[in-house]
């Protein structure tokens, strides 16, 4: 069986606050200082508790993100991260999926660090085949699925593992 682990990034700069300070677009903001506290005290626990090794971490190349999944990587001794940009906002489910599926990634743990609404649509879609999105991901909210394979990846080709929101452990 295989688990893919997916992760809302951390808090970042407040999207206004930052296009009116620098003019560079969304794409490029970057966590808070809180951002990364919390996601390190959210990813300790994921360690600790559920996932103590991973193979993989999958990125949108979005600065957010892939600072996100940076924090990820130097939790698990510096696993690899590879930027995939059908992770970016507003790509549909299906392109994520046709792309982890023409991959030759080995191994039974992937982690998947993306944004919302893409993230719960993801996960909608792979659950109960709904394009309709039941759930969401707070920022460094975290959500394991189970699939057989990465090549039968799908609608309605997951089960749900487990699920952790940051208010449901961190007292901030």
């Amino acid at each position: 069986m295989i688990q893919l682990i997916f992760i809302r990034h951390a808090i970042a700069q407040e999207r206004a606050e930052f296009q009116k300070k620098t003019k560079l677009d969304d794409a490029f903001r970057p966590l808070t200082s809180k951002g990364r506290n919390r996601h390190e005290r959210m990813m300790g626990i994921m360690k600790k508790r559920w996932a103590k090794d991973i193979d993989l971490v999958i990125s949108s190349p979005y600065t957010r993100a892939r600072q996100s999944a940076e924090i990820i990587s130097q939790m698990y001794d510096d696993k690899k991260v590879v930027e995939c940009s059908e992770l970016v906002p507003q790509s549909p489910p299906q392109a994520f999926i046709k792309w982890i599926k023409s991959q030759n990634f080995r191994g039974n743990t992937f982690v998947v660090v993306g944004h919302e609404p893409n993230l719960s649509l993801l996960i909608t879609y792979l659950l109960a085949g709904s394009e309709y999105t039941f759930l969401e991901l707070k920022k460094s909210g975290i959500l394991c699925l189970e699939v057989d394979m990465l090549k039968s990846l799908g609608p309605s080709s997951a089960q749900l593992q487990w699920f952790l929101a940051p208010k449901m452990v961190l007292k901030e």
